[in-house]
């Protein structure tokens, strides 16, 4: 496995697949920093949209926010609501 480091602060980053999308998002454990890929945010925000017009089910329950990564998937969903849709 090839160790990404944070631009912003140069810790190491971790990697998680954001749900029913083929994106891998790059987080810093240090500065919080997200890194995506091209088009990547486009592909999330495709996605959020189908989800929002009811094409799409999300299966994550609001009260499973428990973990940082379901933290984490809150904040990108919140700060690209006030981006779209």
């Amino acid at each position: 496995m090839d160790n990404r480091i944070c631009p912003g602060c140069g810790k190491e980053l971790y990697t998680f697949r954001y749900p029913l999308t083929f994106v891998m998002v790059d987080m810093c454990r240090g500065c919080q920093g997200l890194w995506l890929d091209r088009n990547e945010l486009q592909e999330i925000d495709t996605v959020r949209c189908l989800i929002a017009k009811s094409k799409l089910t999300h299966h994550a329950h609001p009260s499973a926010i428990t973990t940082m990564k379901a933290w984490l998937l809150q904040f990108i969903d919140e700060s690209l609501a006030e981006l779209t849709c």
